[in-house]
């Protein structure tokens, strides 16, 4: 910048800009050096917008260059021209790839074969890294893409063939996600989201309802295991938008496209319309017309959902143990053991939140072998999970916090990012219950650290307010109260109710050792309410001795 212009300065005020034209151009000299070259004229700022809009916008302003160096499309055209004819239709075709693609979906994607492949690296058009997978630089993409946008028919052909591709090899590695080979699936998935994305979008301006249905399952479970709930909630919102007026989608894929929906919404907290649309998938189900077709692998994945919504939500666990028992009965007719150890887990955690901890034990103990049998290890991680809940409650802090931990380290290995910020929370309790105040709040901070990233208000809520406790605890009053306040603001936004009052604990704990005897009582008394519409024992028999104990103070 400083030889293009000497009073040009490196400062706050232009950092992001310029590091977005390195960004745009990857840092290819040419193109930083025309870029530079316009600093006399326009902001940084400006120069990435402008670099955006077009390629054209990179070229010399001055004649002492040669003709191939005075811009960069000149450059692009010259070694594109140097290509046969049969090279550049490979090229542009394989502009519908977004950030890397293997040499069999070229194959099948662009008609590409390995000598032409050869070729293009050749070049310096395209590069091979050492898994295999071939990239190219941003800027050769977008010129490819021009290229190949020209004709808009054979443009919408390589998309169409580009999604067709990808809806087939989800739907392959949908299956594998939970067997033992999930790892490789993963990896497979994580290396190819962004092509999975660009044929979602592209299924979804075309209203394929099939393609939409081939890729949802994989496409969804990386979203929930990754913690992009936000993205997974405006992908299927779409993707059910764009087929409404459908009248020849399949009940059974419709209801398998609301159900994803729902299990979002459920996420980030749209709890009534996650109901509704359950309930709608339930109805889709429930058409005479599918009577010669088994969908009960649907039915019980919409009653799971559902199910939990009663319990977690609306507290509702009689309704929630009868969904739930439908579910069960039908994976159980199917021979699904996941499915079974899933709705066994989930009986489970209902009967630890009523308060039966042994049968919370013995049904996640089966969950637990069903799970180990299926030789798949995220699969532990909620059991796991479960019977550290039991443990801690039971006052087995040692045998809950080495469930914790083992569930944690598979939670990492397996990248099953949802489950982080739960199990940290639950390792800090744990922590906390026992006295070691510094490894609950470390643990704590990491969990609310990981749950502020994905924007997960629920375990937000819970991670403030249990941070609160430890505050409390070491005495620190006014960081207990600012962070209870933090817990209790966020849960209320969301309505969720059992967080909600959990921070009231927090918040009635620091008013009652403040002397604040009626905000104290007023704010246990609140807790306990909840606790006792929604029927969660332990909270309750927390909550009560509070209540007594702001009551007695004051002389009731």
């Amino acid at each position: 910048g400083e030889r293009v212009w000497p009073g040009f300065t490196l400062g706050p005020e232009n950092q992001a800009a310029l590091v977005r034209i390195c960004q745009l151009v990857d840092g290819l000299p040419l193109a930083l050096e025309l870029a530079a070259s316009w600093l006399r004229t326009l902001s940084p700022g400006d120069i990435a917008a402008e670099i955006e809009r077009s390629l054209d916008f990179l070229q010399a302003q001055t004649q002492d260059r040669p003709d191939r160096h005075r811009s960069l499309r000149a450059l692009l055209e010259s070694t594109w021209r140097m290509l046969s004819s049969q090279e550049q239709e490979t090229f542009r075709r394989l502009a519908v790839f977004q950030d890397g693609f293997t040499a069999e979906a070229a194959r099948r994607v662009a008609g590409a074969t390995l000598p032409r492949l050869s070729r293009l690296v050749d070049q310096s058009l395209l590069w091979r890294d050492s898994s295999g997978r071939y990239h190219r630089h941003p800027l050769l993409h977008r010129f490819a893409w021009q290229n190949l946008a020209m004709d808009a028919a054979l443009a919408d052909a390589c998309r169409d063939q580009h999604c067709r591709y990808y809806a087939a090899l989800l739907d392959e590695l949908a299956g594998q996600l939970a067997t033992s080979q999930r790892v490789a699936a993963v990896a497979r998935l994580e290396a190819e989201i962004e092509n999975v994305r660009v044929a979602w979008q592209w299924a979804v301006a075309r209203a394929r309802a099939d393609w939409l249905d081939s890729l949802a399952e994989g496409y969804g479970q990386y979203l929930v295991d990754s913690g992009l709930f936000l993205e997974g909630r405006a992908a299927f919102v779409q993707a059910n938008a764009a087929l409404q007026e459908d009248e020849h989608i399949s009940p059974v894929t419709a209801a398998r496209l609301l159900t994803w929906q729902a299990i979002f919404e459920r996420t980030v907290g749209a709890v009534q319309r996650a109901e509704a649309l359950l309930r709608r998938a339930l109805g889709l189900l429930d058409d005479p017309g599918l009577a010669n077709e088994d969908t009960r692998r649907e039915r019980a994945r919409a009653l799971e959902e559902l199910a939990a919504h009663f319990l977690h939500e609306k507290g509702e666990y009689e309704a929630a143990q009868a969904l739930y028992e439908q579910a069960l009965a039908l994976y159980t007719e199917l021979a699904d053991e996941w499915g079974m150890s899933a709705v066994y887990n989930s009986l489970g955690v209902l009967a630890y939140y009523v308060g039966d901890y042994a049968t919370a034990q013995q049904r996640n103990q089966e969950s637990l072998r069903l799970r180990r049998k299926n030789g798949q290890r995220s699969g532990l991680i909620r059991p796991l999970q479960t019977l550290g809940m039991v443990a801690v409650s039971q006052g087995r802090f040692t045998e809950g916090v080495g469930h914790f931990q083992e569930a944690l380290a598979y939670a990492r290995e397996e990248k099953h990012l949802t489950h982080l910020p739960w199990l940290l929370a639950d390792l800090g309790y744990a922590h906390l219950l026992s006295g070691a105040f510094d490894q609950a709040q470390s643990t704590l901070a990491e969990g609310l650290q990981m749950g502020q990233q994905r924007q997960e208000a629920q375990i937000v809520s819970v991670l403030d307010t249990l941070l609160g406790f430890v505050h409390l605890h070491r005495g620190a009053y006014a960081d207990a109260e600012e962070q209870g306040a933090r817990g209790l603001a966020t849960a209320a936004d969301k309505r969720f109710r059992f967080e909600h009052a959990f921070a009231q604990l927090l918040l009635g704990s620091v008013a009652l050792v403040e002397e604040e005897w009626a905000q104290a009582e007023a704010l246990f008394s609140a807790a306990a309410q909840t606790y006792r519409e929604i029927g969660h024992v332990e909270y309750l028999a927390w909550a009560l001795p509070l209540l007594a104990c702001g009551a007695c103070k004051q002389g009731q």
